[in-house]
C-alpha cells in the first residue's frame, strides 16, 4: 500500500509539474505594439441570431474603415462559411493540427474582413501540447499588426471552450430575443460572465423585436434584475427588428449588410457598430485591448 502510494504521489507531481510547465509556455508571448480588441459574442441559447449579427457587425466595422478578422468559434456547430455562401478549402482544424500555417486558412471577404473558419469538434483543441500551443499562438502573431478588433462567434450556453472565449476576451455581447425563455438563458449565460470574467464589461443586443419600445422594455427588465440580483450593470448596445429580410439573407447564404444595405435591420446593426466604436474611442468601454495572440494565448491556458 506504501508502494501505491508513493507511486501515485509521484505521479501526480509529474502532471502537475507538466502542467505549471505548458502554463508557462502558453503565457510567455510579447504583445505588439497594435492589439486588435476582441469582442466575443454569445447567448444562453442557440437560434437567437449570434451568428447573422457577428458577420453583419464585423462587416459594418469594416464599413467604418476598421481592420476586422471574423473567428467561427462555434467549435460544436461552425457554420459562419455557410451564411457568407463560401467554401473553405481549409479551416482551423488544419492550422491547429499543423497541416497548413494561418496565411493559407483565412478567407478574404467584403470590404476586407478576415474569416477565419471553424470546424466542428474541439477534441484536437482540448488535447493539445505547450508546443503546439507555442506553434499555433506564433501564427496568430503574424496578424496582430494587421487587426484592429477580432470578433468570436461563440457557441451557445456555459459550456468550457465558450467560458474560456468569454475570460479571455475584452469586451462580451449578449444576444438575446424577447423570447422568455430567452431571456432566462441570457441571464443564466451572464452569471457565467461575471463569474469568470475580471473587467466583466458586458453589452446587451435584444434581436427580433417588434420596435424599439419592445427592445428598450426587454433591456431595461433584464439590466434591472442584473443590478438587484447580482449587483451589475448592463450596457444597453442596441436592438434589431424582426423582419423577413435576414431569413432571406440566410438562405440566400449573403449577408443581409450587402443584400439590403438601405434596410431598417442594417441600420440598426450599423448602429450598434457605431456605439461600439464611439464607446471604445472615448473610453467607455474601459482600456482593455489584450491583442490576437494574448486572446488565444488565455484560452490554451483556460483548458489547460
Amino acid at each position: 500500500m506504501k508502494d501505491q502510494a508513493e507511486k501515485l504521489r509521484a505521479v501526480a507531481n509529474e502532471l502537475r509539474n507538466q502542467n505549471e510547465a505548458e502554463t508557462a509556455a502558453v503565457s510567455n508571448f510579447t504583445l505588439t505594439a497594435n492589439q486588435a480588441k476582441v469582442i466575443a459574442i454569445t447567448s444562453g441559447k442557440g437560434g437567437v441570431g449570434k451568428s447573422t449579427l457577428a458577420v453583419n457587425l464585423a462587416i459594418s466595422l469594416c464599413m467604418n474603415g476598421k481592420r476586422v478578422a471574423l473567428v467561427d468559434g462555434d467549435l460544436g456547430l461552425a457554420n459562419i462559411d455557410i451564411m457568407l455562401g463560401i467554401t473553405p478549402e481549409y479551416t482551423l482544424h488544419h492550422l491547429i493540427t499543423g497541416k497548413k500555417s494561418l496565411e493559407e486558412i483565412i478567407i478574404e471577404g467584403l470590404f476586407g474582413l478576415k474569416i477565419i473558419p471553424g470546424w466542428s469538434g474541439i477534441e484536437n483543441l482540448l488535447d493539445l501540447s505547450s508546443d503546439e500551443v507555442k506553434r499555433i499562438i506564433a501564427e496568430l502573431s503574424k496578424i496582430e499588426d494587421q487587426v484592429d478588433y477580432l470578433i468570436i462567434d461563440t457557441g451557445a450556453g456555459i459550456s468550457k471552450i465558450i467560458t474560456a472565449f468569454i475570460k479571455a476576451a475584452d469586451i462580451v455581447l449578449l444576444v438575446t430575443t424577447p423570447e422568455p425563455t430567452s431571456i432566462t438563458d441570457a441571464y443564466s449565460a451572464l452569471k457565467n460572465v461575471i463569474e469568470v470574467k475580471e473587467n466583466k464589461e458586458v453589452g446587451l443586443i435584444v434581436n427580433r423585436v417588434v420596435n424599439r419600445r419592445e427592445g428598450i422594455r426587454i433591456a431595461a427588465r433584464l439590466a434591472e434584475v442584473c443590478e438587484k440580483f447580482l449587483n451589475f450593470k448592463l450596457q444597453f448596445l442596441g436592438y434589431i427588428s424582426n423582419n423577413n429580410i435576414v431569413g432571406e439573407a440566410v438562405t440566400r447564404q449573403r449577408p443581409v449588410i450587402s443584400l439590403y444595405p438601405n434596410s431598417s435591420v442594417v441600420e440598426e446593426i450599423t448602429a450598434i457598430g457605431r456605439e461600439l466604436l464611439s464607446a471604445d474611442e472615448n473610453g467607455q468601454t474601459g482600456k482593455e485591448r489584450h491583442g490576437l495572440t494574448a486572446f488565444f494565448a488565455k484560452v490554451f491556458e483556460f483548458l489547460k
